[in-house]
């Protein structure tokens, strides 16, 4: 993995430094320095390890141990492999391997550049691609040495997490009958990455994804859109290949300029799309194919810690400050609160803790989005279905939306509330409170794909509603703060017949 792609921390390593077996070291303690010694060693018995070892001495990169959230990282900017400290030492050797061809990738680049924003929105994706296949290849050509030198233990640990590029070399080898570690071999494997479906949407993520929703949380924020996310920079498919991969994918150029190097998952083509439209860019992702999976592997945790869930946080945290709520730092203490106590509060706040609960709803939105579940606006089911320039229009509509303050957004939020607690328990109360005459139509557009399944008649053997349950639905009425007429009834039909519609 390039580390530059990580928004993240930068590792922390040990301080004693050293050469082992030609290359630059970084360790803490003796435990460190044997676990890298180990894997050096490992490298030198074989031919990929050994051009692997030659590579870093001439580079002159330094190899460490960290703690950090993947197997290993290069960084770009520093000339550091950082390696986890806690993988296994059969793991490690062919991720060095993998890492030091990411060194050599760098080496290659125009002037050693690694500013990929200059680059327009093709160029990055197939230069992320790109790369990271071509890691895997030699990964995979070291793995297999170690095996013919009678060592499986690395293959085994590669394939515990990448089986299909196994599977499909094994299956290619034995219908073309080509030879281990030669060029057509390399091809093979370049094309195995693509795969690994769940390995490319999680670089994905990584790559593209996440900084396309950091420009979103800028304009939920309400500061000053940043548009240096793409340049105008762009490399044709052959030189992009000369600086990745081209010493054997250069005969097959037909499947560099496939679609199957370039589809995005429908997560994040919805993510570049959006953001794309705030900076008021033309990055031209209308014209990418698109997967038929809506979500990546990596969606419900990547996109709850991203930016737009940092705007969410954030919010949680003045609310917390304000509801004297300790705890995970998130804004679901306030709904577990009683009703009359709910709406209290919210009827109290500030001028700052209202904004603050107003951006957290939208962060929190945004996260539900960009999960798949169905929390969607007009215009976001304009943006699915409509023409290029329409979608443009609607990416832009979507934001305004989201970002624009509203005396609504309190009485979506109660109401939302009320439902999430009830849905369960007593989804004949949620019903009923649905079709409150006091919730004004832009709420119910918000809450009608939220509770798609409320909006239908409750099950036969439902019981009425208590007394009890008509307290609380007064309650609710109460903390409404506007009054609208209209047929309830009509409204539920408009209800269901928009779910019907998906």
């Amino acid at each position: 993995m390039l580390k530059e792609a990580l928004d993240r921390k930068p590792p922390e390593a040990g301080k004693e430094e050293g050469v082992i077996g030609g290359v630059k070291v970084r360790y803490a303690g003796d435990a460190e320095k044997r676990k890298l010694s180990f894997i050096i060693g490992k490298l030198k018995k074989i031919p990929t390890g050994r051009k692997a070892l030659e590579n870093l001495a001439e580079y002159g990169t330094t190899v460490c141990l960290c703690k950090i959230d993947a197997w290993g990282a290069y960084d770009l900017g520093k000339n550091v492999i950082a390696l986890s400290a806690e993988a296994k030492n059969d793991k490690l050797c062919s991720t060095l391997v993998h890492e030091v061809r990411h060194a050599t990738q760098t080496m290659r680049a125009p002037d050693k550049r690694t500013d990929r924003a200059d680059y327009d929105l093709e160029t990055q994706i197939k230069i992320d691609r790109f790369r990271e296949a071509d890691a895997q290849v030699f990964a995979y050509q070291a793995v297999r040495e170690w095996s013919v030198a009678g060592n499986s233990k690395p293959f085994q640990e590669f394939y515990k997490s990448t089986p299909l590029t196994h599977n499909y070399y094994w299956a290619q080898q034995r219908r073309l009958g080509f030879q281990n570690g030669t060029d057509e071999a390399r091809q093979v494997l370049f094309k195995a990455f693509f795969q690994e479906s769940d390995r490319v949407a999680g670089y994905e993520n990584i790559y593209m994804s996440n900084r396309a929703l950091s420009v979103i949380a800028r304009c939920i924020r309400g500061g000053e859109v940043d548009k240096s996310n793409f340049g105008s920079v762009h490399l044709t498919t052959e030189q992009v290949a000369a600086m990745t991969c081209g010493e054997y994918m250069k005969a097959d150029d037909a499947f560099l300029q496939s679609d199957t190097v370039k589809v995005l998952t429908k997560t994040t083509h919805d993510i570049l799309s959006i953001a794309s439209a705030v900076q008021g860019l033309d990055t031209g992702i209308e014209d990418f194919p698109v997967a038929g999976r809506l979500t990546t592997f990596l969606d419900a945790n990547d996109v709850a810690i991203s930016a737009v869930g940092g705007v969410y946080r954030e919010s949680a945290r003045i609310l917390k400050k304000t509801l004297n709520v300790s705890g995970p730092m998130e804004i679901a203490p306030l709904y577990k609160e009683s009703l009359e106590k709910q709406a209290e509060t919210v009827k109290n706040f500030s001028a700052e803790e209202k904004d603050a609960f107003r951006r957290g709803k939208i962060a929190d939105r945004f996260v539900g989005y960009f999960k798949n579940l169905v929390d969607v606006s007009s215009a976001e089911l304009d943006f699915r279905c409509a023409g290029k320039e329409e979608k443009k229009a609607a990416c832009l509509k979507i934001v305004n939306e989201k970002t624009a303050a509203g005396d609504e957004m309190r009485d979506y939020a109660t109401v939302a509330a009320f439902i999430e607690y009830n849905r369960e328990k007593n989804p004949a109360l949620v019903e009923k409170a649905l079709s409150l005459p006091e919730l004004s139509d832009g709420v119910k557009a918000e809450l009608r794909f939220d509770n798609t399944v409320l909006a239908r008649p409750p099950e036969r053997g439902t019981k009425p509603l208590t007394k009890d349950d008509e307290k609380v639905l007064a309650v609710l009425r109460k903390s409404l703060s506007r009054s609208v007429k209209e047929n309830p009834v009509a409204l539920q039909k408009a209800i269901a017949a928009k779910n019907a519609e998906r």
